[in-house]
């Protein structure tokens, strides 16, 4: 049981300080590593919550893959200099996939 909320801890601290490092940066190579730090974060919750549920949960593994992807539109529009946009889009992913993780079954 501690082992989970240790991750559950972890995770959350990594986000948090992740999302806010991210837009309080002022280097580019900072961010830009803060970035993908945090989209990578997204994409592993994601995979961590739909793996996690029972296979005849099907909406609820769609909605959460769904919020991951979030995270991957993010990364294409960090290419197509949207930067701006790319990086709410990460943050947006990593937060929602770790409240579905924490207080939805």
């Amino acid at each position: 049981m501690e082992g989970l909320l240790t991750l559950f801890v972890t995770l959350t601290v990594s986000v948090g300080l992740g999302s806010v490092f991210l837009f309080l940066s002022k280097s580019p190579k900072v961010k830009n590593i803060l970035f993908y730090f945090v989209a990578i974060l997204g994409m592993f919750i994601a995979w961590l919550r739909a793996t996690s549920l029972p296979t005849n949960y099907v909406t609820q593994i769609v909605i959460t893959w769904i919020v991951g992807f979030i995270s991957i539109i993010g990364i294409v529009m960090w290419f197509k200099d949207k930067k701006n946009i790319a990086k709410w889009m990460v943050v947006v992913s990593a937060v929602l996939g770790l409240i579905q993780l924490i207080f939805f079954l």
